[in-house]
Formats: C-alpha cells, sequence, structure tokens
C-alpha cells in the first residue's frame, strides 16, 4: 500500500539487468502458454524443455509488467494499483519456489531484476 504519495522523476535509462529483461523475448502468446501450460498438467506428455519455457515465461511475463508499470511513465506512486505489488509477492515466491524455475539458465538475471523492481518499489514509498 501507499505510505505517502510520492511524485516521481523517470530514470534516464534502464539498468542493463533490466534492459535485458525488457529485450527478453516469452517463448508462448497468452493463447500459447495456457494451451502449453494445459498440456504439461495434463501428465499426458512430458516434455522438460517445454516445462522450463513455461517456467521461464511464468517469471519474465510478470517482470516485464512489473518493468512497464515501476519504470514506465507515471506521475506518482498512486498511479500503481495495489495488483502490482501482489505481483512482485507471487514473482518472489514462484522464484523461491518453483523447482522448475531453477532449471531456467537465466534466473541470476530475474532475481536481480526483481531486486532493482523491488527497490524502486520502496524508493517509490510502497510496501513490498
Amino acid at each position: 500500500m501507499v505510505k505517502e504519495i510520492v511524485r516521481f522523476p523517470q530514470p534516464e535509462k534502464l539498468s542493463p539487468v533490466l534492459q535485458r529483461i525488457q529485450d527478453m523475448s516469452l517463448h508462448f502468446t497468452s493463447e500459447q502458454f495456457s494451451e502449453a501450460l494445459q498440456l504439461s498438467r495434463s501428465r499426458k506428455y512430458s516434455d522438460v524443455a517445454l516445462d522450463i519455457q513455461i517456467a521461464e515465461d511464468s517469471i519474465l511475463g510478470p517482470l516485464k509488467i512489473l518493468l512497464g508499470v515501476f519504470f514506465g511513465p507515471k506521475k506518482s506512486n498512486e498511479e500503481i494499483a495495489p495488483e502490482f505489488i501482489l505481483m512482485i509477492e507471487l514473482v518472489t515466491r514462484s522464484l523461491a519456489r518453483d523447482e522448475t524455475i531453477k532449471h531456467v539458465k537465466d534466473i541470476e538475471l530475474f532475481t536481480k531484476a526483481l531486486a532493482e523492481i523491488k527497490a524502486r518499489a520502496q524508493q517509490l514509498g510502497l510496501d513490498v
């Protein structure tokens, strides 16, 4: 939740970590992701590579959204909906608990990006 309203300047440019996140492509569209997830969960189909791609997109997608929210054109922290704070918490938990995500080659990058997003949220007076 917002402690106090903070007007914030936009960063001149993204850090190298956040720039890499912004430049990365997702493996699936939303529709393809849903289909791949259903296929993976059906247990009729076992593909480690598919499971890793699903895990990667399940973290990369929210990180890209959070990047736009916390580093995009906003005038103050009032414009950041509570759902985005929840998204930070969910990504944090997923990185810590999801066994498949541990096999993603970019897990260290994802962890660093999340730390930068959290730091930005705290700088803006948000409880994360």
